[in-house]
C-alpha cells in the first residue's frame, strides 16, 4: 500500500499494488482491478529539547533560550525560532524552572508535526556583583586606642539594580595606630549586608577610608597656691608648685613645659578663687596627642582677709535718762592698715554706759559694729571695744529749761507742748522744734517729776519729751497739776493730731507699762486719741502707758505736779 504521499491529511488514498493470490482454488480466481483504499496519516508529536542560559542576576525572571526539538524524521526541515522562557522568580538560584511559552514550528515539513506538552527548562541565575562605597569614620580626639567609628549613612552600591533594596551595617573600623593625624588611614572589615534584594549580590566590600584623630585636650592642675594676705592685687607666684596635667591617658608621658600664672580674676578676698595662667607648654613621648584646653587652668588658691585694727569711733554725751544706752557717732572712724584708695566704712555699734549715772569721762562699751564699704569683705576687723562720754545732769539742758519757762498768759506754749485751760481737750503744734534731749533715752519717772514740779504751771501739759527709734520708743510727758486732781473733777486730754499724722494713727491699745491693764480711774478713746480722768480724787500718780503705732513703741508719763 502506498499513500499518495507522506503528508499528514485524513481519508488519504491508499493504493495497492503487487498483490497476488494463493490458496487450494486460487487457480479459480483472478484479481481485477487495481485495488486502493484509505487511511490518515496524523501529526507527529515533537518533544522540546531547547535550553535556557545561565543568567546573571539582573533584577528581572527573563531567560534566554536556545530552542531544540526531539522527534524530527530524519532529513525533514521543521525548525522553531519563537517562544520565550521565564524563570520562577528573579533571584539568585541553581538548576531554576524556566518555562517556555509561545512556541510555534515552522519549516517545510513543519505541517507533519505537533509540539507535545508545554516545555520547560532549567537555568541557573548567579549573584551579581557590586562594589561598595561611601563608608565613612568619624574624626575623634585622641583616646590611646585604634578604634574608629564608622557611618553607614552615605553608603552606595555600584551596580544596583534599580529598586532593589540593599544595606550596610557591622562595619568595624581600625586607624593604623593610635597616634594624633589627619587623613589617618582607617582599615574597614565585617561589613554585613542586609535588605530583601541582598541575597542577590556578591559584595566587593570597601575596604578602608580615612578620618582625623585630633589631640586630646587637657588642663592645667596648679595643685592649689595656698593663700596669700589680700593686697588690693590680683598677682601671685607659684611659690615653687609644680604644675601637673589633668586628662593624661594612663601609660601615656606627657608633661607641663614652662609657663607662668597670671594672676588671680579679681583682687577681693576670698577661698578657692580660679586662677589664670599663660605661657605653659606640653612635653614628653606622647605630648603630640595632646593640647592645652585655651580657657582657665583648674586651679585655686585664696587671698585671706587683711587685718584692719578699728578707732575714732565716739560716743556721745546725753543728759541722764535712767538708762545706759549710749549714742555712737561713726563719721571718725580710722581703719589702721587698710590699702590706699580702698573704701571702708563702720556703722550700727552698740554703745553702753557701765552704769546710768551721771558723770564725766564714762567708759562707754562698744559691740555690735557693722561695716560697709566697697572693699569690707576684703578685711579681717579688730573693733574699737570702749570709748568715753559724759552722762549730764537732764536739768542742765537747755531745751528742758526752755519748755519750762515759756509762759504765753492764758495758754503757755512750751517748745513741743501747750497749757490748757483745764478741763479742755489738747492740742500740739507742729512738732518742728529740735528734739528734747538729743533723742536719748527715757527719763526716770522720778526725775522727771522733780523737773516739771519745777515751774509748771497750773494747767494739763502734753509734752512730747524724745522721738522714737528703733532703740528707744518715743516719750510723751502729761503733766496734771495737783490742783486739778484734788478738786476731783474729770480731766481731759489728747494726744496732739501732729502727733497722730507722725504715726500715721493714733496707739490701738494702751497698757501700763507692767502689761496690766488701765487704771480704774482713766479711760482711752483710740479713734481721737483722748483721756479722761473720770475720778481724779481717786487717781495714783505716776503712771507709765505702755502702747505701738507701726511698730514704733510708745511711752507715756501721766505725772502729778505742784502748781
Amino acid at each position: 500500500g502506498a499513500f499518495a504521499d507522506k503528508n499528514v491529511g485524513t481519508g488519504k488514498t491508499v493504493a495497492v499494488s503487487g498483490l497476488t493470490i494463493s490458496g487450494s482454488d486460487s487457480g479459480n480466481y483472478t484479481l481485477g482491478s487495481t485495488a486502493s483504499t484509505t487511511a490518515n496519516i496524523t501529526a507527529k508529536a515533537l518533544t522540546y529539547s531547547g535550553t535556557a542560559a545561565n543568567k546573571i542576576y539582573d533584577g528581572n525572571t527573563t531567560a534566554s533560550l536556545t530552542h531544540a526539538l526531539s522527534g524530527v524524521v530524519a532529513g525533514e526541515t521543521v525548525t522553531t525560532a519563537s517562544g520565550t522562557g521565564a524563570f520562577a522568580d528573579k533571584n539568585v538560584g541553581t538548576g531554576k524552572t524556566v518555562a517556555v511559552s509561545g512556541l510555534t514550528i515552522s519549516g517545510s515539513d513543519s505541517g507533519n508535526y505537533t509540539l507535545g506538552s508545554t516545555a520547560s527548562t532549567t537555568a541557573n541565575i548567579t549573584a551579581k556583583a557590586v562594589t561598595v562605597s561611601g563608608l565613612t569614620a568619624a574624626n575623634k580626639e585622641y583616646d590611646g586606642t585604634t578604634n574608629a567609628a564608622v557611618s553607614h549613612s552615605g553608603v552606595s552600591f555600584s551596580g544596583l539594580v534599580a529598586g532593589d533594596t540593599v544595606t550596610a551595617s557591622n562595619t568595624t573600623g581600625v586607624f593604623a595606630s593610635t597616634q594624633v593625624g589627619i587623613g589617618k588611614t582607617v582599615t574597614l572589615n565585617g561589613t554585613t549586608y542586609g535588605g530583601l534584594d541582598a541575597g542577590n549580590y556578591m559584595f566587593t566590600d570597601q575596604t578602608s577610608t580615612t578620618a582625623n584623630i585630633t589631640p586630646k585636650s587637657l588642663m592645667i592642675d596648679l595643685q592649689g597656691q595656698g593663700s596669700r594676705l589680700y593686697d588690693g592685687g590680683t598677682t601671685i607666684t607659684l611659690s615653687g608648685v609644680t604644675p601637673t596635667l589633668t586628662g593624661v591617658l594612663g601609660g601615656d608621658s606627657v608633661t607641663v613645659a614652662s609657663g607662668n600664672v597670671t594672676g588671680f580674676l579679681d583682687k577681693n578676698a576670698g577661698a578657692n578663687k580660679a586662677v589664670t595662667y599663660s605661657g605653659f607648654g606640653l612635653s614628653g613621648l606622647d605630648s603630640g596627642n595632646y593640647v592645652l584646653a585655651s580657657s582657665g587652668a583648674a586651679s585655686t588658691a585664696s587671698i585671706t582677709p587683711r587685718p584692719v585694727t578699728v578707732s575714732g569711733l565716739t560716743a556721745r554725751d546725753k543728759y541722764y535718762d535712767g538708762t545706759t544706752v549710749a549714742t555712737i557717732d561713726h563719721g571718725g572712724a580710722v581703719f589702721t592698715g587698710m590699702i590706699a584708695g580702698d573704701s571702708l566704712a563702720a556703722s550700727g555699734t552698740v554703745g553702753t554706759f557701765a552704769d546710768p549715772a551721771v558723770g564725766a569721762g564714762k567708759s562707754v562699751t562698744l559691740s555690735g559694729t557693722l561695716y560697709g564699704g566697697a572693699d569690707a569683705g576684703n578685711y579681717a576687723y579688730t573693733n574699737q571695744t570702749s570709748a568715753l562720754a559724759a552722762i549730764l545732769n537732764l536739768s542742765a539742758s537747755p531745751v528742758v529749761q526752755a519748755q519750762l519757762s515759756n509762759p504765753l498768759g492764758g495758754a503757755t506754749q512750751l517748745s513741743l507742748g501747750l497749757r490748757l485751760i483745764p478741763g479742755s481737750p489738747s492740742t500740739m503744734p507742729p512738732l518742728n522744734a529740735t528734739p528734747i534731749i538729743d533723742r536719748t533715752a527715757l527719763a526716770s519717772v522720778a526725775q522727771l517729776t522733780s523737773l516739771v514740779s519745777t515751774k509748771a504751771p497750773a494747767a494739763v501739759i502734753v509734752a512730747v519729751m524724745r522721738e522714737g527709734s528703733a532703740f528707744e520708743p518715743r516719750l510723751i510727758t502729761v503733766s496734771i497739776p495737783q490742783t486739778m486732781i484734788d478738786q476731783g473733777q474729770s480731766i481731759d486730754f489728747s494726744l496732739s493730731k501732729d502727733d497722730a499724722e507722725t504715726w500715721s494713727d493714733y496707739p490701738q491699745r494702751l497698757t501700763q507699762s507692767n502689761g496690766e491693764g488701765l487704771p480704774a480711774w482713766v479711760t482711752y478713746e483710740r479713734k481721737t486719741g483722748t483721756f479722761r480722768i473720770v475720778d481724779s480724787a481717786s487717781a495714783t500718780f505716776p503712771v507709765e502707758l505702755f502702747g505701738t503705732v507701726k511698730d514704733q513703741r510708745i511711752l507715756i508719763h501721766l505725772l502729778a505736779t505742784a502748781d
